[in-house]
């Protein structure tokens, strides 16, 4: 599995908007949410929208993370079960295990893979420490 944490935004709303076409174009679906009421994109959206209202000054909150699994390697095809139980091991050891985070399973190219979103902003309205996440990711990763 190769992971990647992407370029952070200043709202959520690009992220969830790009996995939103695809889940309506049929190349990505919604596998599971944490600590989000409902699987729905309202639902999503409006607990995202919510922590972006309480930012005390962080200029880019959102998050967003790629997995995607060896396709030579036929003991990396996860199932959405697996890929959701990786996805929340991954984000607690990151410090985002308490934040809502939704993985999203995309078909859009040759390989399956997954995406991970969710908000560096928490309940407190201040920033998720995010020092040298790439690193430490890759460290979780091996």
């Amino acid at each position: 599995m190769v992971a990647k944490i992407m370029d952070a935004g200043r709202t959520v709303r690009s992220a969830l908007d790009y996995n939103e076409r695809k889940v309506a174009a049929g190349t990505a679906a919604v596998i599971g949410v944490r600590n989000i009421p409902g699987t729905d994109m309202l639902s999503i959206r409006s607990v995202f929208e919510r922590l972006e209202r309480r930012n005390i000054r962080s200029r880019d909150v959102s998050f967003q993370m790629a997995m995607n699994p060896n396709e030579k390697n036929p003991s990396e095809r996860y199932t959405d079960g697996e890929a959701m139980r990786m996805a929340e091991e991954v984000m607690g050891r990151l410090g985002y295990g308490g934040q809502p985070f939704v993985v999203f399973r995309h078909n859009d190219i040759s390989r399956e893979h997954f995406h991970v979103i969710s908000i560096r902003v928490n309940e407190q309205g201040r920033k998720i420490r995010d020092r040298q996440e790439q690193n430490r990711l890759q460290q979780i990763m091996k």
